[in-house]
């Protein structure tokens, strides 16, 4: 299934010098044939897989399949390109963690709810899903992250954790969160999907760019299907985010 390419540029005074990120999400061990020579070919600076990578539910029905090890070869290309960052989706919760394993072996960077900090003022976090409550001690780090001084990238596979859920991310002071999950509302009448998991029908953020109150998040509406229910009006997509400085007036 050929997929769209969208581009955003946003311009910050955090950063020194222009970034890309290529934002990837809702693989589900189906790599498309274009997307690594795609990625070559834009050489970005950053790729980040905001989950589901892989399709967890038939992980557990079959062990071996031809697609986990297109997987591994798609990720270990990937790294070749640019650093390679994944978060934690619904479906990588429910992988074996064997096959996990198989992943954290290649030189990709898994960020679990946690944050690395990279050159240039960039601090990139990964908030994984389907957590029980962003209450307790094992999510100190998120609070530590939004802390941090330079340009704030957050993955985060559920976009209902934006301003629908906790834990809020539109009321913190990240710059950036990619998401992915809602597949585009699956089917897309004008610019509305009409359902998502974790939002129900008519959802609210499904695609495109959201403004919070000191960012924004940028949803990818993924690269492949996993229902019965056909993607209609809704092609497959990569997202690249063009990061650059601020002008001086």
């Amino acid at each position: 299934m050929r997929y769209d390419i969208t581009e955003y540029s946003i311009e910050t005074d955090k950063v020194i010098r222009p970034f890309c990120i290529a934002l990837l999400a809702d693989i589900h061990d189906d790599i498309c044939d274009e997307l690594p020579a795609d990625l070559k070919n834009r050489h970005p600076s950053l790729i980040c897989i905001a989950g589901d990578l892989v399709n967890g539910y038939v992980r557990h029905r079959h062990y071996r399949h031809a697609s986990y090890e297109d997987t591994i070869g798609f990720l270990e290309e990937c790294s070749l390109v640019a650093p390679t960052f994944l978060s934690i989706g619904n479906h990588e919760r429910v992988t074996p963690p064997e096959q996990m394993k198989e992943i954290e072996k290649t030189d990709i960077t898994i960020l679990d709810d946690r944050f690395v900090e990279l050159p240039y003022g960039i601090i990139i976090g990964g908030l994984s899903a389907s957590a029980h409550s962003y209450q307790t001690p094992e999510y100190l780090w998120l609070s530590k992250f939004q802390k941090m001084n330079g340009y704030k990238v957050l993955l985060s596979h559920r976009p209902e954790y934006f301003a629908l859920q906790e834990p809020k991310l539109s009321d913190r002071p990240i710059d950036l969160v990619l998401s992915g999950h809602a597949h585009g509302g699956q089917i897309r009448i004008g610019s509305q999907g009409i359902y998502s998991p974790g939002q129900g029908f008519l959802p609210k953020y499904t695609a495109g760019i959201h403004k919070g109150s000191s960012g924004q998040m940028i949803i990818s509406r993924g690269l492949s299907n996993t229902t019965w229910i056909p993607r209609i009006n809704n092609r497959p997509e990569i997202v690249y985010v063009n990061i650059i400085p601020q002008k001086i007036a």
